[in-house]
């Protein structure tokens, strides 16, 4: 199984089939990251105790919206893989049956 799952992440690096995987977001995006949630997040948190929106969550929001944004032109549905409900209320393309907790 383990053989099977690297096959698919490996086809996935390699040529963006069937899912397109990035990297963590680079040094050029961190101001911009950390200013989105310092303003967006921080408050967000504030507002709802029992949602919280962490760096890392805040960093995936980020990069999925940024995926939406650059492939606006192109039919591609953008998804955050989460159980988490908080973070997965921020997804671009909502899921109408998703599996979280």
């Amino acid at each position: 199984m383990a053989h099977k799952v690297f096959g698919v992440i490996k086809k996935c690096i390699e040529d963006s089939i069937p899912w397109t995987i990035t990297p963590a977001t680079g040094i050029e995006s961190l101001s911009r990251l950390w200013y989105e949630f310092a303003n967006e997040y921080v408050s967000y948190t504030k507002r709802d105790n029992s949602a919280s929106i962490g760096i890392v969550d805040a960093a995936t929001i980020f990069e999925a919206r940024r995926l939406k944004k650059e492939r606006k032109k192109r039919i591609s549905k953008v998804h955050i893989w989460t159980k988490d409900r908080t973070l997965k209320s921020h997804e671009p393309d909502k899921e109408s049956d998703s599996f979280v907790n």
